[in-house]
């Protein structure tokens, strides 16, 4: 996926989710970020920018407590299994580059 597109799937769900919640308990997940910190990959290097909205998003629509994230390598690092039938979320990953 490419991150523009990322970037579209990002803001439609949040203009979505704002849209419905007006009536119902939905709370935005920034207000979540501010109450329990940023979301964390499994080795504890916090994500930040975009990706941290989206999986604080990602994290509040799957009901989850915490705001832990990994690939499927870094959890077996860490001697855990992932669940079978979870799904996976894109995050976009920033380096900077040198042009050639």
């Amino acid at each position: 996926m490419h991150a523009n597109d990322l970037f579209e799937s990002i803001t439609r769900q949040l203009v979505s989710d704002i849209e419905s919640g007006a009536a119902g308990d939905w709370r935005m997940p920034w207000h979540a970020l501010a109450d329990g910190g940023l979301p964390t990959s499994i080795d504890l290097r916090p994500y930040r920018g975009a990706n941290a909205v989206w999986l604080a998003m990602v994290g509040a629509a799957r009901g989850w407590s915490t705001g832990v994230f990994g690939t499927y390598r870094a959890w077996q690092r860490h001697g855990c299994q992932v669940r079978r039938g979870e799904r996976s979320t894109y995050v976009i990953l920033w380096k900077p580059t040198t042009p050639k």
